[in-house]
């Protein structure tokens, strides 16, 4: 597993193999080449949850850092 973190109280956990990709319409994904097993950790990202409203007020940088969670949550 990798480990990043931009500040020792909130750590980003992620597996071997995950890469972020352009698409189409997404603008980004996280995929991976080898098969997950089930009930497999893959990744913990972590945060709060915001509305889409909220997430419309934050700066084209922070909105870039968003992790889009459900049809109008994203992880902040």
């Amino acid at each position: 597993m990798n480990e990043h973190s931009s500040n020792d109280s909130v750590r980003t956990f992620e597996t071997d193999g995950l890469r972020v990709i352009a698409h189409e319409h997404l603008r980004r994904a996280v995929v991976t080449d080898r098969l997950i097993e089930p009930r497999e950790t893959i990744a913990i990202w972590r945060g709060r949850v915001i509305s889409a409203v909220e997430a419309e007020t934050l700066s084209p940088e922070e909105q870039e850092q968003l992790l889009q969670v459900g049809k109008e949550s994203f992880l902040y």
